[in-house]
């Protein structure tokens, strides 16, 4: 397998361009994200984010939530994931030695958004699903939680 034709996943997000007048610093997003493990090893992982008309709805939820400070255009930035990360960052097991990386979408926040979905959005996952490869039904129940207050 030729591991230059895979696409780092980061890069798949267009920068957002709006100006924040006071955005959070790293050191605040740093602190605010939890040390958090994945339950298992993950093999097979992908941060496929959904349809435009999800991101914005997500973006929109997230800044209800005071999470995003971002443009709601419906392209996720690393602010869109900052603010997806804060959300899910709860959910994560105490006492981990693995940070989730803020901005930078991986397994561990895979893994934590499908939780998220399951848990306050009403996601059943299918048996045997993968538990870090993320598709339309996980995100929109992932809205679905958002939209109930769940953070």
């Amino acid at each position: 397998m030729d591991n230059k034709a895979i696409p780092d996943p980061a890069e798949q997000f267009e920068p957002e361009t709006t100006l924040v007048l006071d955005p959070p610093s790293f050191e605040e997003v740093n602190a605010a994200m939890t040390v958090a493990p994945v339950e298992e090893s993950v093999a097979e992982w992908a941060f496929n984010p959904p349809s435009e008309e999800a991101q914005l709805l997500i973006q929109e939820a997230l800044a209800k939530l005071d999470v995003y400070p971002g443009k709601k255009n419906g392209k996720w930035g690393q602010l869109s994931i900052f603010g997806i990360q804060a959300v899910v960052a709860n959910l994560a097991a105490k006492g981990s030695q693995t940070v989730i990386k803020p901005g930078v979408p991986d397994a561990e926040l895979c893994v934590l958004v499908r939780k998220y979905a399951i848990e306050n959005g009403g996601y059943k996952p299918e048996p045997g699903a993968p538990k870090a490869v993320l598709n339309e039904d996980i995100w929109l129940a992932f809205l679905n939680g958002l939209e109930r207050g769940a953070a």
